[in-house]
């Protein structure tokens, strides 16, 4: 299996959560190709919830991997110009590049999003929109994928995003296991939040049976369902838009 190697960029001010998803998910296991480096501009690199962090790699490594991740950060001002010119460069030689919620500002402040749909935290989407007119920026979705640039809705819609990745990665390159095991979709519109993934199943674990026959509708229902992916009234509808829907917010 070759090595695909993927540098996490964590910016100054990034948030944990943002950063553990990649983190995770891309770290090496048996089963995918990933080689992960933690990069940083700076070897120390101060986070949302009081502590630091220390990188080990930098901006060579951003230049050199094969994905570069860029994890939400806060306040959302512009990157420092040699990040800029290493996401450039990455994106420049043909690599992919992605971001988990505000991380689409430093893709867009780079210039990697012009021309491009994308999507980030709904509370910055209007200020994406207003900063970078060239972007067309997708509300209510929970990523877009735009082959070798993909962005992720807040916080939790990066794990959406980091496990419809490994599933592509994976079904290109004739895996040992099957893609489904490790990266079930899940989508939902905002009168239909959520859906039993086509492809997924529960562990065998004695459960009581769901009630009814429709599909689930609920995240909480959908955490208890059984169905199998022979059930048609729990197959996924794809989203008219391309993009996977994300639950309408509370009001």
């Amino acid at each position: 299996m070759t090595v695909h190697r993927v540098a996490v960029l964590a910016l100054d001010g990034v948030t944990p959560l943002d950063l553990a998803i990649p983190t995770q998910i891309f770290n090496a296991r048996p089963e995918t190709p990933y080689e992960m480096t933690l990069c940083a501009l700076d070897a120390q690199v101060n986070t949302t919830a009081g502590f630091a962090l220390v990188a080990g790699g930098g901006l060579e490594q951003v230049r050199a991997a094969d994905t570069v991740v860029v994890p939400g950060f806060e306040p959302v001002t512009r990157p420092p110009e040699a990040v800029l010119a290493a996401l450039a460069e990455a994106r420049g030689r043909g690599r992919r590049v992605v971001s988990i919620c505000t991380g689409a500002f430093a893709l867009a402040a780079a210039g990697l999003l012009d021309g491009l749909h994308a999507t980030t935290h709904w509370k910055y989407i209007e200020e994406l929109e207003r900063d970078f007119p060239a972007v067309t920026v997708d509300r209510d979705v929970l990523y877009v994928d735009e082959g070798d640039v993909l962005t992720s809705a807040g916080v939790c819609c990066g794990i959406d995003l980091c496990l419809h990745i490994v599933r592509r990665d994976l079904e290109r390159g004739s895996p040992t296991r099957s893609p489904a095991a490790w990266s079930p979709p899940r989508t939902g519109t905002a009168d239909r939040p959520s859906t039993c993934p086509p492809r997924f199943r529960w562990p065998a674990k004695p459960r009581s049976p769901p009630r009814g026959d429709g599909p689930c509708s609920t995240l909480r229902s959908h955490s208890r369902c059984r169905c199998s992916p022979a059930t048609p009234a729990c197959r996924s509808a794809p989203s008219s838009a391309g993009s996977p829907r994300r639950p309408a917010r509370p009001r």
